[in-house]
């Protein structure tokens, strides 16, 4: 970590201890974020319930047929997620992540305001940006993907 010219010079050491977990906590952060959405729809699923309307919702955007999309996205959500969370082929868990972002704000949200009160699309955009962070830099120190012989 390259010395900076720090306001309070006493949190220096905090900031170079703790420095190698930020970039992980946030990757697991998100990671698990994710995962929770897809074992929501999951649960609707198993309940008969939410893919039913998830697929219904998809196909009126004109995602046919709406279950296919539905399953994708949930497999998107909860296998990527995990993946994300582990460091697991980090790379291609963010790829397929930051691509379903990018669907959703265009063709879910693009027609609502920027930070709208009724379903702007500033949350989907935080998240496309932060899995498309770790769609090039990769999962880090504390990643599974350190432990293969090759990486995406």
């Amino acid at each position: 970590m390259r010395k900076q010219n720090l306001f309070i010079p006493a949190l220096g050491g905090l900031y170079e201890k703790f420095g190698p977990f930020a970039l992980p906590f946030l990757r697991i952060t998100i990671g698990l974020i994710f995962f929770l959405h897809g074992f929501e729809k999951f649960q609707g699923f198993l309940d008969a319930g939410n893919l039913d309307g998830f697929a219904g919702y998809v196909a009126s955007k004109g995602f046919e047929p709406g279950y296919l999309w539905g399953w994708l996205t949930l497999l998107s959500e909860m296998v990527g997620g995990l993946l994300l969370a582990f460091g697991l082929f980090t790379r291609l868990a963010a790829a397929f992540l930051t691509g379903m972002m990018v669907i959703i704000i265009i063709w879910f949200k693009g027609h609502e305001a920027f930070l709208g009160h009724n379903g702007g699309f500033e949350y989907e955009l935080v998240y496309a940006v932060l899995v498309f962070t770790f769609l090039i830099r990769g999962g880090g120190k504390l990643a599974l993907d350190n432990n293969l012989k090759k990486t995406f």
